[in-house]
């Protein structure tokens, strides 16, 4: 199937999508609301990223009359930075999914990929919050074995390590090497030897934060946990021995890009090209004939797979591997073309989640009048750019 023949099936609704964000962080009496409180602070970042991706772009041409109303917020900055800091939790010095809730590895990094989003995270954080944070997730990390807990009672996810990892490599960005100049820090050796004098910017800057997330951090015991969790298929799992999933192969592939240290996944013998293409194959095998994705073999394609899949294969810079005409087809299917938002699968209710990440998937095949998104740290490929990510996996 051919881009032309794609894009006379169906348009991408930006507008509508826009709307149907509007409208969900507004429908507050609904059961669905309610039963998602626990997981608010991700679904503002959902919604938040989603509503950027369709309008930073001023070359979206599907609707020029409705371009100026899409461009209005969906909340006021000053109303998302006060909620964002009444889920911080003084107890455990991270953020909560909604106020009054339990600090949490996952809901601390949605909190730091808005600030990142609306360029203030010297703004919102203090020099003080900023390390308490840092403490609180070195304080996470298993001195055994590597592994990051989510929260106090101690579950262990590679979704963890990633979250863990982003969340330190965003501060440190975001936050610049003063922060960190003190309390031990001050020996950190940043951009000093002949080598890294000959790294470009783009280097430097991943150097700099590495350097400092290691004084927080064992980088390396966090890698080594992640690949305990590889598996013969060359998926990875949630835990070792865990099934391999779509979801786990994402938040691994992205640690592992975050620490530099992505090579662990080939072996030091070029020739033996199969066992270094596993992962991948193991992706692009995600594809059903409909042109959708699914996370495990023999299930039904959802359009989330869009970005689990696509984000992994585009930092192992393997996109093609796939049918993305074919894919692109499957995520405007998807949309509900009287309300706007995204659903799972055709026909299906849309909703915040599925409507991120269909119009991620969509960006990362570098759709039509879309900001671009970074596969690895899921936000606006502009946004990670003005704190100094600048990476080659675009």
């Amino acid at each position: 199937m051919t881009s032309s023949s794609v894009s006379s099936l169906r348009l991408l609704h930006s507008h509508k999508h826009v709307e149907f964000i509007k409208n969900s962080s507004l429908d507050t009496e609904t059961i669905e609301y309610a039963l998602t409180e626990h997981l608010r602070l991700s679904g503002m970042y959902w919604g938040l990223t989603a509503h950027k991706l369709l309008v930073m772009n001023k070359n979206n041409q599907e609707d020029k009359e409705v371009k100026e109303e899409e461009e209005e917020e969906i909340m006021s900055k000053e109303d998302v930075m006060k909620f964002i800091n009444e889920c911080y939790d003084e107890k455990s010095s991270l953020f909560a999914g909604a106020p009054g809730h339990d600090g949490h590895l996952l809901y601390t990094l949605s909190a730091i990929q808005i600030f990142v989003l609306y360029e203030c995270v010297q703004e919102q954080l203090s020099e003080e919050r900023a390390k308490k944070i840092c403490t609180a997730i070195s304080k996470l990390q298993s001195k055994e074995d590597g592994s990051f807990a989510g929260d106090e009672w101690g579950e262990v996810d590679t979704r963890f390590s990633y979250c863990a990892f982003s969340a330190l490599s965003l501060l440190a960005h975001g936050m610049g090497e003063e922060c960190f100049l003190d309390d031990g820090l001050e020996a950190l050796k940043i951009g000093g030897s002949d080598d890294e004098k000959k790294e470009d910017n783009q280097d430097k800057n991943r150097s700099k934060a590495l350097g400092i997330m290691r004084k927080i951090v064992d980088v390396d015991k966090g890698c080594e946990f992640i690949m305990k969790c590889r598996n013969f298929d060359g998926g990875f799992g949630s835990t070792p021995g865990g099934e391999s999933h779509a979801g786990q192969i994402f938040v691994c592939v992205g640690a592992l890009q975050i620490c530099n240290q992505l090579d662990l996944l080939y072996t030091a013998d070029d020739d033996e090209e199969e066992e270094n293409d596993k992962l991948a194959w193991w992706l692009a095998e995600r594809q059903v004939k409909v042109g959708g994705l699914n996370g495990r073999p023999e299930k039904l394609p959802d359009v989330c797979y869009s970005w689990w899949v696509l984000s992994s294969l585009a930092a192992l810079k393997k996109k093609h591997w796939i049918d993305l005409d074919k894919l692109k087809a499957f995520i405007l299917r998807c949309q509900d073309d009287i309300s706007g938002g995204i659903s799972d699968r055709p026909d299906d209710e849309p909703d915040v989640y599925h409507t991120f990440f269909g119009i991620a998937g969509l960006s990362l095949m570098k759709h039509e009048g879309l900001e671009e998104i970074d596969p690895i740290y899921a936000l606006p490929v502009r946004s990670v750019r003005k704190i100094g990510i600048e990476s080659d996996w675009y």
